[in-house]
């Protein structure tokens, strides 16, 4: 006989990151960093990557920030970046963010946000 540590914690461990519900008037802490983190990124960080770009950030050893392994997430930071920069792909940008389950009322508040600076 054992004691089962994983089991005992496996119900307080668990943890979802859900987004708010669509409509809602607010913006979830993870919302919030994202935008945050991405004052730090520049136009070349949400434009597409070929060879020759590769071939030259390896070459002069480039740092590149990576994309977000989550679509919504990386949606809501490619638009935070477009935005940020006055970008004409932000209007393009936010129908993704939208697509993306987030509601008109809480890309207005992001947009004041980033207004703000971040």
């Amino acid at each position: 006989m054992f004691l089962d540590l994983a089991q005992q914690f496996a119900d307080k461990a668990t943890c979802s990151i859900a987004p708010k519900a669509r409509g809602s008037q607010e913006l979830d802490r993870l919302t919030m960093q994202v935008a945050q983190l991405s004052c730090r990124d520049n136009l070349r960080s949400v434009s597409q990557v070929g060879r020759m770009r590769r071939l030259i950030e390896r070459l002069f050893d480039i740092q590149v920030q990576n994309p977000f392994a989550d679509a919504r997430l990386e949606a809501l930071r490619r638009y935070c970046v477009l935005f940020r920069h006055g970008d004409n792909r932000a209007p393009g940008a936010e129908a993704e963010l939208l697509d993306h389950g987030y509601s008109p009322e809480q890309c207005r508040l992001i947009r004041a946000v980033l207004k703000r600076g971040g």
